[in-house]
């Protein structure tokens, strides 16, 4: 492990080409799987890319939770009612695997991470609550890439996808200014998908 191992985590470039341009949410049609949290890319071959570079990494299990994903919900200033998806490398457990393997690492290395804010209609169905209680009786879900098909539907590459146990479901008033996820405060500012410290 290095400091280009933590930073590759988010490859920057793959994910402006990429382009992470929504979330999806997915249910067996009778709950007898995990659900899947999709992230959306315009780009089929980057998104694909990004997920089989994880892989490569971590495995298809993440088995030491390396990639940090939390969703937030509530409301922010300049942005429509709705919730921030934010992926991040989780800086608890690569220290702890670079302890294991005998390696210490600068504490001031800088973490990118990449989210993306969704505004669901009003009248849409409540899938991230959904999404929410199939985690909780599951205690686990995949994180797969999705990209749209030319009719318009969205597909999941669920050979590409990583099983994942650990996910933070928060709120806005509960993040702080020196929190992990303090950068979707400023969604409003920063175009969406790019990138945040």
């Amino acid at each position: 492990m290095s400091d280009v191992y933590l930073t590759q985590l988010i490859n920057i470039s793959l994910w402006e080409v990429a382009r992470w341009s929504a979330t999806a949410f997915q249910f067996h049609p009778t709950g007898e799987c995990p659900p899947v949290l999709g992230i959306a890319f315009d780009d089929a071959d980057a998104g694909r890319e990004i997920f089989s570079e994880w892989v490569a990494m971590f495995g298809n299990d993440d088995q030491f939770e390396e990639i940090r994903v939390s969703i937030i919900e509530g409301d922010l200033p300049g942005q429509r009612p709705g919730y921030t998806v934010h992926i991040s490398p989780d800086p608890v457990s690569i220290a702890a695997r670079a302890t294991a393997e005998g390696i210490a690492l600068d504490p001031k290395i800088i973490l990118l991470g990449r989210f993306n804010r969704m505004h669901p209609p009003t009248d849409s169905p409540p899938l991230l609550a959904r999404f929410k209680e199939e985690v909780r009786r599951h205690g686990e879900y995949l994180l797969a890439p999705v990209t749209r098909r030319s009719d318009d539907q969205l597909w999941t590459d669920v050979e590409f996808g990583i099983v994942k146990s650990s996910i933070q479901f928060r709120d806005v008033s509960d993040i702080g200014q020196d929190d992990l996820d303090a950068c979707v405060m400023s969604a409003g500012l920063i175009p969406p998908g790019n990138s945040a410290l």
